[in-house]
């Protein structure tokens, strides 16, 4: 219980780095392993890894979104300033940490969910996190 709480950090928006950090060390099982949706981009927005709490989440097999670009072919929902223009900004800036609620347009049930973007130095990537309802998870 202790560790699912210090994973739940990374939805607050100023908690939660050292997690956020870690998250890039992870092999792939660990990912999938997490409680909610773990989503890591290229400074393009290519999709690099994709765990299994976020294909439940999105209906998306990781398989199939791998290589992709989040904003335009996988979810262009999200191509809009509140979300896409938070993370150009912070990859032209090299900083990241906004903590937000956003509507996904998930067919055929749209979804809130909270959204962590996390700009992670060392690997020059970003991370986009998803927490749904608790119905989702």
């Amino acid at each position: 219980m202790q560790r699912r709480a210090q994973l739940e950090q990374v939805f607050q928006s100023e908690r939660g780095v050292e997690v956020l950090n870690s998250l890039s060390g992870m092999k792939p099982d660990d990912l999938d392993d997490l409680p909610f949706g773990a989503i890591r981009l290229d400074r393009s927005g290519r999709i690099l890894a994709f765990n299994r709490a976020e294909s439940r989440l999105s209906g998306f097999s990781a398989a199939g979104v791998i290589g992709k670009n989040f904003f335009t072919e996988v979810a262009p929902c999200t191509n809009v300033q509140e979300f896409a223009g938070r993370f150009h900004e912070g990859v032209k800036r090299r900083k990241l940490h906004a903590v937000f609620q956003y509507r996904f347009d998930f067919k055929p049930r749209p979804r809130e969910v909270a959204v962590t973007l996390y700009y992670h130095e060392a690997t020059d990537t970003i991370w986009v996190l998803v927490r749904g309802g608790a119905a989702d998870e």
